[in-house]
C-alpha cells in the first residue's frame, strides 16, 4: 500500500509547524513547503476569558483551516503566475518601458535618437508581441531603411540601438532567449580633415563677421568665433562647448574644466567629467574675450544676459553646416572635423598617441588611433627610402 501523505511536519529546531503542500510542486517536483504557525500558537487559544490549552481535536481543526487558507493563497498565486506569462505583451509597450529607463542616464537628445530607432522598428515590422521575435524581422527592417535611401552609417546607428532594447529585454527576462541583430557592415572611411589653409579661411570670415557685424547680429557671430577657438585648439566636442560655464574656465591654472551641466540636461560622454589643458594661444583668445564680458554673463556661449545663446547642441552647429557649404567642403563633419583635425595633426607630428588620447579623452585607443588620416602621411617618401 502506497504511504498516506502528510500534510504537516514540525520543525523543532525553529517550534514552527510547517505544511506540505502536494496539489502545488516546485521545479524538482516535490511538495510546495510553507509555515503554517508556531508550536505555541498551536497548543493555545484565545478566549474572552484568557488563554486555553486546545484539545486534540480543536488543535487538528485550527491545522487544517491553516492549511486550506494557505493552499488557497498558493493557488491563487499560482494562477496569477500563469496568467501572467500567457498575457500578450506587446513590443511597443515594453518599449516605453525601456525608454522611461534609460531616460535616467541619457541625454535628451540621445533619447529622441533611440526613441526614433525604435519607431522605425514598429513601422518596418509592426506592433507585434515582445516574445515573438522572428529572425525575418531583421530583413524586414533593412529593406524598410534601405528604401530611406539612409547612408550605411546611418543604418548600422539604427541597428545598435535597437540592439540596445532587445538586449535590455533578455536582461529583463521579457523574452526567453538573447536577440542579435546583424548590424550592416560599413566601409571605413578616413576622418574628415580641415586643411591649413581651409582653417585659415574659417577664421578669416568668422573674424571679418564680428569685427563687420551689425549690432544685431554681433554676439551671435562672436559666440560662432568662440565655439571655433575651441573647437580647433582643444579638440572639443560640440556639446562640451555648448555646455561650458565661464566659471568652469581657468585662464590662471591654464584649464578649462568639462563638466555636468543639469541645467542644459547635458552630461559628457561616459558622464566622465575632465579637465582639458589650453594652449597659451587659446589663452591670449580667452583673456581678452572675458575682459570685454560684462558681469551677468554665466556662459562661455553667452547671450550677454546670462543665457545661453543656443537652444541645443545641434543649434550650435548649425553655422558652421552654412560656412560647410558656403565653401563647399565635403566628407567633414561642420565641427567634429575640427576635433578629427587636432587628432591627425598631433599624431603627424609624432605626438605620442597615448597622449592624444588623453587630450581627446578616448576610453579606447583604437578610437584614437581611427582618428589618423592616412591620406596626408608621407607614404611616398617611405617607399623613396627602398
Amino acid at each position: 500500500m502506497p504511504r498516506e501523505k502528510q500534510n504537516f511536519e514540525s520543525d523543532e529546531q525553529r517550534q514552527i509547524i510547517r505544511g506540505r503542500f502536494h496539489r502545488i510542486l516546485t521545479e524538482s517536483g516535490r511538495p510546495l513547503i510553507r509555515d503554517l504557525c508556531t508550536f505555541e500558537e498551536l497548543a493555545f487559544k484565545t478566549t474572552s476569558t484568557g488563554r486555553k490549552k486546545r484539545t486534540e481535536t480543536e488543535k487538528q481543526n485550527y491545522l487544517n483551516a491553516l492549511y486550506e487558507e494557505k493552499l488557497l493563497e498558493l493557488e491563487t498565486e499560482k494562477k496569477e503566475e500563469q496568467a501572467k506569462k500567457t498575457e500578450v505583451v506587446l513590443v511597443q509597450h515594453v518599449m516605453q518601458k525601456y525608454l522611461d529607463y534609460i531616460q535616467q542616464f541619457k541625454t535628451k537628445l540621445t533619447l529622441t535618437h533611440y526613441s526614433h530607432a525604435l519607431s522605425i522598428y514598429i513601422e518596418a515590422v509592426g506592433n507585434h508581441p515582445v516574445t515573438e521575435y522572428k529572425k525575418h524581422f531583421e530583413v524586414t527592417l533593412k529593406q524598410f531603411l534601405d528604401k530611406k535611401n539612409l547612408s550605411p552609417s546611418t543604418m548600422r546607428t539604427y541597428f545598435v540601438e535597437i540592439q540596445s532594447f532587445w538586449s535590455w529585454c533578455f536582461k529583463n527576462e521579457y523574452i526567453e532567449k538573447p536577440v542579435f541583430l546583424e548590424k550592416p557592415k560599413i566601409v571605413k572611411k578616413e576622418p574628415g580633415v580641415y586643411s591649413q589653409d581651409t582653417l585659415a579661411q574659417i577664421e578669416k570670415l568668422l573674424l571679418d563677421r564680428v569685427r563687420n557685424a551689425p549690432k544685431n547680429r554681433k554676439t551671435a557671430y562672436l559666440n560662432h568665433y568662440r565655439i571655433f577657438q575651441l573647437a580647433y585648439y582643444t579638440g572639443m566636442r560640440v556639446g562640451e562647448i555648448w555646455a561650458m560655464k565661464l566659471e568652469n574656465i581657468s585662464i590662471k591654472e591654464g584649464f578649462l574644466f568639462i563638466r555636468s551641466c543639469p541645467e542644459l540636461n547635458w552630461f559628457p560622454k561616459k558622464k566622465k567629467e575632465a579637465r582639458v589643458p589650453l594652449s597659451e594661444k587659446l589663452i591670449t583668445f580667452l583673456a581678452e574675450d572675458f575682459s570685454q564680458r560684462n558681469d551677468r554673463e554665466v556662459w562661455y556661449l553667452d547671450n550677454g544676459e546670462g543665457e545661453n545663446h543656443f537652444s541645443s547642441v545641434g543649434n550650435a552647429s548649425q553655422p558652421f553646416e552654412r560656412i560647410k557649404e558656403k565653401f563647399g567642403f565635403s566628407g567633414i563633419k561642420p565641427v567634429h572635423g575640427f576635433r578629427a583635425t587636432v587628432a591627425t595633426r598631433l599624431l603627424e607630428s609624432n605626438v605620442n598617441i597615448t597622449t592624444v588620447q588623453s587630450l581627446l579623452r578616448h576610453e579606447k585607443i583604437e578610437t584614437t588611433r581611427g582618428y589618423l588620416n592616412t591620406s596626408n602621411l608621407p607614404v611616398k617618401q617611405a617607399v623613396d627610402i627602398l
